[in-house]
């Protein structure tokens, strides 16, 4: 937390180090940080961290990759619900009554959709509210929570 207060942080951090943040925040069932983390990551206004742009990792671990994967679409639609409600990258909030369409909705990198699902099911919810997975998970069939990715 600490660390994203400091400029020369934030100036040489990247949308794919903070997508690998997510991803250790997830698997270690630390759901308060990811949805810092997450914040974090809307609130970077520049154009390289929109989530279309974000470079494929080529990950070499099948299992981390499709959860990388399942991840950034995931964060499509949280972003998108934030902006729908009026919320803005540049931290404005748009209180016009075309808040909900007035915006570019983030799309997800062209690499996600490549990226197969496990073999077997991964569940990451053991520790966490099981509520409800997100679609982007389940196809690739990993269970985890998401929650955390829609705090505002």
């Amino acid at each position: 937390m600490q660390l994203r207060r400091i400029p020369l942080f934030r100036l040489r951090d990247t949308s794919l180090c903070a997508l690998y943040r997510l991803y250790e925040d997830l698997c270690s069932n630390d759901l308060i940080m990811m949805g810092y983390e997450c914040e974090y990551f809307f609130f970077h206004k520049e154009p390289s961290w929109r989530l279309s742009p974000i470079p494929d990792p080529k990950d070499s671990d099948p299992v981390r990759y499709a959860v990388l994967a399942s991840l950034v679409e995931a964060l499509v639609d949280a972003f998108n619900w934030r902006l729908k409600l009026g919320l803005r990258r540049d931290k404005s909030i748009d209180e016009s009554e075309q808040r909900d369409i007035n915006f570019q909705p983030e799309e997800p990198p062209a690499w996600t959709a490549a990226v197969q699902p496990l073999k077997e099911t991964l569940d990451l919810n053991k520790f966490a509210d099981r509520g409800n997975p997100h679609k982007s998970f389940l196809k690739r069939n990993i269970h985890a929570p998401m929650g955390y990715l829609y705090t505002v």
